[in-house]
């Protein structure tokens, strides 16, 4: 499950992504949660690195207010809590709150270049 959780919010975050600012503010905020994250890596958690090249490369693909949505998503990893074995449910919902934030506001152009390997 919790495997399943990262990967959403890794697809996320790089499809939410931004040029310039935006994707530097993604990465900061994506090394954050993953730091927050470490605690309960035990429970099988492992979080997918955030591609920054990835991002400014596609970041025109993206209106701006699909980066500001980005820029709030960030906002939100960076505030998530902790993780710990004892909160390991909470801190997955709470990522996955971060992700639903998205939602009617960043369009699948945007993310599916964002997300792309083939960049």
């Amino acid at each position: 499950m919790q495997k399943k959780i990262f990967g959403v919010v890794a697809v996320a975050m790089m499809a939410l992504t931004g040029c310039g600012s935006t994707c530097d503010d993604l990465e900061d905020a994506y090394g954050k949660a993953q730091n927050k994250a470490r605690p309960c890596a035990s429970a099988g958690s492992t979080v997918t690195p955030f591609n920054t090249n990835q991002c400014e490369n596609n970041l025109d693909k993206c209106s701006d207010s699909e980066k500001k949505a980005l820029g709030t998503f960030a906002d939100c990893l960076r505030d998530l809590p902790e993780c710990t074995p004892a909160t390991v449910d909470n801190f997955n919902n709470a990522v996955v709150g971060c992700a639903f934030s998205l939602v009617g506001k960043v369009g699948q152009n945007c993310v599916s270049t964002i997300t792309s390997s083939s960049n």
